[in-house]
């Protein structure tokens, strides 16, 4: 598990991709409050080796 850390998905700091770890807020934000389709997925770009 520590060895994947980098690659799997993280909480973001903006809707929709806050989590509160409240399931109570959680139903009441996903219902009332639109997704967007403008999501963009990906990955992020690997870090270059730098030279010794």
């Amino acid at each position: 598990m520590l060895r994947a850390l980098d690659v799997l998905p993280k909480s973001g700091t903006r809707r929709p991709w806050v989590v509160s770890h409240d399931f109570l807020r959680d139903v009441v934000d996903h219902r009332l409050r639109p997704i967007d389709d403008q999501m963009v997925f990906g990955r992020v770009p690997a870090a270059e080796a730098q030279p010794a």
